[in-house]
């Protein structure tokens, strides 16, 4: 009886056993099975960006024109400038493009009691693609534009009274920029690029007025302006992440 009573549990265990081990391969299937059906899916996605990528060259030669918003977050002198490009679409591998971007900001970060500031930039550039899809190189000539209105710390300590715009410092100049990145056109001709790195390079400049060193009678001031628009007139505008987005008609 004893024995019996033993080959029966022993069945029992050999009998959970099994089914344990059956249930462990099934699970195993099902999760192998899954992981497969999500690595289809992501090469199945990616498959279809790439064709989608592999588009843009055909798409841009269809195209004659383009207009696109912009925005560059990380931008000397002054950050998150925004604006417009409007371009001819030459053909596959080249565009003329004619660009403006524009910041201003009332918080003086490059000397002390400096007030407003306003940076534009406005370009013309060519866009080469070298034959590829999207990666393209651009180069140009820039017209720089930047004002500062002086704060009132300054102003205050101009002897004789006011003067008529003694706060305004005007900065203009010419030069030349360059920027590498890539540019992307989908369906219904949606454009979308980035400007991973840019340099725009002030050259030659048409006028800095700053009345302001004229009148001062503190020497101190009158350094502190002085130098602040020398860096202003030769400072490189380095940008990174310029984003683009617009269309192509």
């Amino acid at each position: 009886m004893t024995k019996t009573v033993a080959i029966s549990l022993l069945a029992v265990v050999i009998s959970a056993s099994a089914q344990s081990e059956t249930h462990k391969s099934s699970e195993k299937n099902k999760a192998e099975e899954l992981i497969k059906s999500a690595g289809d899916q992501v090469t199945a996605a990616v498959d279809d960006v790439s064709e989608t990528l592999k588009k843009s060259k055909a798409l841009r030669e269809n195209s004659d024109y383009l207009v696109l918003g912009n925005y560059s977050p990380f931008d000397l002198i002054l950050p998150s400038k925004y604006g417009a490009t409007v371009g001819l679409i030459n053909s596959a591998n080249t565009t003329w493009e004619f660009e403006y971007l524009r910041a201003s900001v009332s918080v003086p970060f490059i000397i002390e009691d400096l007030g407003q500031m306003t940076d534009e930039r406005i370009s013309l550039i060519r866009r080469s693609y070298l034959g590829s899809n999207s990666f393209n190189l651009s180069y140009g000539l820039t017209y720089f534009d930047f004002s500062i209105h002086l704060g009132d710390k300054l102003l205050n300590r101009v002897s004789g009274g006011s003067y008529p715009s003694i706060d305004l410092v005007e900065i203009q100049s010419l030069g030349f920029n360059f920027a590498v990145g890539n540019r992307w056109t989908f369906k219904h001709n949606i454009t979308f690029g980035v400007d991973w790195f840019s340099w725009a390079q002030p050259v030659y400049t048409l006028k800095k007025k700053s009345p302001f060193v004229d009148y001062a009678t503190n020497s101190d001031d009158k350094d502190d302006v002085e130098t602040a628009v020398d860096v202003i007139t030769y400072v490189p505008r380095f940008a990174f992440f310029k984003l683009q987005l617009g269309i192509s008609f």
